[in-house]
């Protein structure tokens, strides 16, 4: 059986060195948490917000010494902005 895009997506993010998703569900990512849930390698933390997500995904990179990879998700429009803002933040080298 073909895989789907999400479990391709899934398999991306391991061989990157993400160990942990951390984000807010919705009907959007329905098939990406599946995918997370499905496999092994990678677990889903749910928060309760998405600058929550970006929090704790940025300090994840930055705590385990693994090339600083850390992700975060959201599916609402209305929450992409508060994730991109703090992604920028992260993308910036530790001082």
């Amino acid at each position: 059986m073909a895989k789907t895009v999400s479990e391709v997506f899934v398999e991306t993010l391991i061989e990157a060195g993400v160990r942990r998703v951390y984000g807010v569900v919705g009907d959007s990512l329905n098939g990406l948490t599946d995918a997370i849930r499905k496999s092994k390698q990678i677990d889903w933390l749910h928060m309760r917000h998405e600058e929550t997500a970006a929090f704790a995904a940025g300090a994840d990179a930055r705590a385990v010494k693994r090339g600083g990879i850390g992700a975060a998700m959201a599916a609402e429009m209305k929450g992409f902005p508060k994730l991109a803002r703090l992604i920028r933040e992260y993308a910036a080298p530790a001082k």
